[in-house]
């Protein structure tokens, strides 16, 4: 080897010490910071790394899941009662032949587009040109003096009128609007009985399926008789957006119940929506059942989809070619449910056929209504979860907040199990409340922002308490939990804000006291989703009067009614506030007369309450006022309450992080019911309450995710949300990047991080500013959540086959979620 070879060499080595002696001083430099921040970074990836195997766990048993087969699987609950649900067996039902199928003859469609050339009535620009091009609508809006219109007379009867089917694509739009009227030769603007719906729309470069209930929004200024015969249709509100139109279809009432002459769904009569077992009449279902050897009732709901066609209700018994009229009873009225029971003791051992008969004066849909055969429990326990929507846990006294906002809940705290670190998977309503409720995180629920709906393709934890044999009730006063959102899956009645209100008085009035006399008797399953202290805040006296003692505060704000009601003249962040706390109060104050009910009935010992919120609110720190991104602790730290005298503690404080998506593995593991077949990404807590793993508990995390601002066609996950980790939150959010948010496919894929200390910033004001804290975020965390985000999304693709949901479409619920603020919720 030459000299100078040997001299290159030397230097290339010395030049390898210093670099590896520099990366010694960097690991022993980052080590040391770890170690000065408290961070314990083996358990805390050990950790990580369990719930990513849970994660991938949940990802391998989506493949080919049936929650049907789960649930048999499962088997039912003797400790529950006997229970025999009809609507849940139709496959082992008989059908007595009929000369024709009902439903064959019901032609689902009133009046429809489908721009193939074969339109029997024609539909043009008012201003501007358009193209039929491979059975579309092909225009370019030129702007909101425009409209869609149809070219000649047509008949559309309202009471008919069912829902309008939509399916098409905008690029820029958000909104579009369907007018109609009843003179088929005046203007739009001079149209008598003229009625105008905003539709709330999802731009972007995919079609998508819009179905809008009608039943009411038809019935505006009906001046001018009840046949509709002139059609006006804006498919955008942005002048030069590029629009393609599938379809323009008027739905009848009957189309829903035409795919086959009998089903299971659910049904809204009055004000009360029910599960269903539906007929289109006339009709007779027959069943075989083994009664047990107990004292069992027939229980069923009666009601019929249209009024004008009075049917009659019956069940036959037969026992040994011996046949007994159970029921029968005529339903002329779609203001309402008609309940009915039948004792069948004296049949106590037998094998029954039943029949379910209805027929009438006319063709209609009827309707039974959660019908079963049921036991009495041998074990009594029963769930009930109260949510207050929006409710900061800092905010509350009990959680050390120093106002009393909640002395009420602080007894309770003294008689249960209260967790000072409990964190939502999200920052809205829809996307939280559908987390909970299956235990998965929202990247596999696909339930990404307020136009989604959870699939049908899910298990709920209604459905396995149902299944279990528990009556299911969901009382909500915010559309986002209830049908618009998907999560009435398992629940047999639900009653929204037209019948318990928008305030606690309501919620805990004379409806939910006439569903717990009914059932009292049962086990069951309650959840009461109250609206406050969600915007705008505007509490009753005396609960303002934190408001007028500090009025107006400061701190000017610009009035906004998602935050500000009618009655405020001069808004302040001070005052805004002082409303809030007011809610929280307010609420709080009604907390007795709940609990009051249970007492009466002999039912708290029995009871596990739950109390939570779905999430927080940001009250102007940082600048923002929502439970939007970013989710700083403002709007993800929630209370977490239990309280069940027979198997929790009393007076436990717990200070080990946990996740809403815990609730449910917890509900089920007090209820003896084994959740392995399940998808479930949450863990139960009893361990922890009982003491028990608690170096696990110590080191782990609890995850958020930031999904509003994601890619509408689930093409890929953002990595973006938030890591809780003992003290520490890392925050990465789509917020912090500075790019244009309203398109979402557009945003890199590198992080935006935050880092906070919550043991000496509570509130997060101040992120830490630490090079070895954003490498340990990139090179240890991310790739982690990463996987877990990725196997979410492949359990969403396995259960919808990659499919977005159609948005369903309530102008009642959507005016409802308006007025709390909500836009294109």
């Amino acid at each position: 080897m030459s000299t100078k070879t040997q001299r290159v060499l030397s230097i290339a080595l010395r030049i390898l010490a210093v670099l590896a002696f520099l990366v010694a001083i960097q690991a022993g430099l980052q080590y040391y910071t770890y170690r000065q921040l408290g961070i314990d970074l083996d358990p805390m990836l050990r950790c990580l790394e369990e719930v990513r195997e849970r994660a991938s766990e949940t990802q391998e048993k989506a493949q080919g899941f049936d929650q049907s087969a789960a649930l048999r699987e499962l088997g039912q609950s003797r400790d529950n009662g006997f229970l025999y649900r009809f609507d849940d067996h139709l496959a082992d039902a008989e059908f007595p032949s009929r000369e024709a199928s009902p439903s064959e003859k019901i032609d689902p469609y009133l009046l429809r587009w489908e721009f193939d050339g074969d339109d029997s009535v024609g539909i043009g620009m008012e201003i501007g040109s358009s193209q039929s091009k491979d059975g579309l609508l092909v225009l370019t809006w030129p702007g909101q003096n425009s409209h869609l219109q149809t070219m000649d007379s047509v008949e559309l009867e309202r009471s008919d009128v069912g829902a309008l089917h939509l399916r098409m694509r905008q690029i820029k739009g958000r909104t579009a609007s369907l007018s109609w009227g009843t003179d088929p030769s005046t203007i739009r603007a001079q149209q008598p009985g003229r009625g105008v719906l905003t539709i709330h729309t999802i731009p972007g470069s995919q079609f998508q399926t819009y179905e809008i209930d009608l039943t009411a929004a038809l019935f505006q200024e009906r001046v001018s008789g009840d046949t509709i015969r002139r059609i006006f249709f804006r498919p955008s509100d942005v002048e030069g957006d590029q629009v393609e139109i599938d379809y323009i279809r008027f739905v009848s009432r009957r189309a829903a119940y035409a795919v086959s002459d009998t089903g299971a769904g659910y049904q809204t009569l009055g004000d009360e929506t029910r599960r269903v077992l539906f007929v289109n009449t006339p009709y007779e279902i027959d069943y075989m059942v083994d009664i047990p050897n107990e004292s069992v009732s027939l229980e069923t709901g009666l009601g019929v989809l249209l009024a004008d066609a009075p049917t009659s209700f019956q069940v036959f018994l037969t026992e040994d070619d011996r046949t007994t009229t159970l029921l029968s009873q005529w339903v002329d009225s779609t203001s309402g449910w008609q309940d009915a029971a039948v004792d069948l003791s004296h049949w106590k051992g037998k094998r029954l056929r039943l029949r379910f008969s209805a027929e009438g004066e006319g063709s209609n849909v009827a309707f039974w209504a959660n019908p079963q055969l049921r036991g009495t429990p041998r074990n009594r326990f029963n769930v009930v979860i109260v949510l207050e929507d929006a409710l900061r846990a800092d905010r509350m006294s009990c959680y050390g907040f120093e106002r009393p906002t909640t002395p009420e809940k602080a007894q309770l705290v003294g008689k249960g199990v209260q967790f000072h670190r409990a964190y939502s998977q999200a920052v809205g309503t829809r996307m939280s409340v559908s987390s909970f409720m299956t235990s998965l995180y929202p990247t596999a629920t696909g339930v990404w922002d307020h136009t989604e709906m959870l699939s049908d393709s899910y298990l709920t934890l209604a459905e396995i308490l149902r299944y279990q044999g528990f009556a299911t009730a969901s009382f909500f006063q915010n559309d986002n939990a209830g049908l618009a959102c998907g999560v009435h899956q398992g629940f047999s009645r639900l009653f929204d804000a037209r019948t318990v209100g928008e305030r606690a008085e309501g919620m805990y009035g004379e409806v939910l006291e006439n569903w717990l006399d009914e059932n009292q008797n049962r086990n069951f399953f309650l959840y009461l989703h109250l609206v406050d202290p969600h915007g705008p805040y505007d509490p009753p006296k005396p609960f303002d009067q934190w408001y007028h003692d500090g009025y107006p505060g400061a701190t000017p704000m610009p009035k906004y009614g998602g935050f500000d009601p009618d009655w405020v003249e001069y808004p302040t962040a001070e005052g805004r506030r002082d409303r809030y706390d007011g809610e929280i109060a307010y609420n709080d104050s009604y907390l007795p007369s709940l609990m009051k009910m249970f007492d009466e009935r002999d039912l708290n010992e029995e009871t596990l309450f739950i109390f939570i919120a779905d999430h927080g609110e940001h009250l102007g720190e940082h600048g923002y006022w929502n439970h939007a991104p970013p989710g700083y602790v403002q709007v993800l730290h929630v209370p977490l309450i239990m309280v069940y005298p027979r198997a929790l503690p009393r007076g436990l404080l717990v200070s080990q992080t946990v996740q809403l998506l815990d609730l449910a593995p917890t509900i089920l593991d007090l209820a003896g019911i084994a959740t392995d077949d399940f998808l479930m990404e949450g863990v139960s807590l009893l361990p922890l309450i009982r003491g028990e793993r608690l170096e696990y508990w110590a080191c782990r995390p609890a995850i958020s995710e930031e999904v509003t601002y994601l890619p509408r066609d689930k093409s890929r996950t953002g990595q973006f949300g938030s890591l809780f980790y003992k003290q520490w939150h890392f925050l990465n959010s789509a917020e912090f990047s500075g790019f244009n948010l309203t398109q979402p496919e557009n945003l890199p894929r590198r992080t935006f991080l935050k880092v906070f200390n919550q043991g000496t910033d509570r509130q997060e004001q101040v992120p830490l500013q630490n090079w070895f804290l954003s490498r340990l975020y990139d090179r240890e965390i991310k790739p982690e959540y990463e996987w877990i985000q990725s196997s979410n999304l492949a359990v969403w693709k396995a259960l919808t086959g990659g499919e977005r949901s159609q948005v369903l479409y309530d102008p009642e619920a959507q005016k409802r979620l308006e007025n709390l603020g909500y836009v294109g919720g």
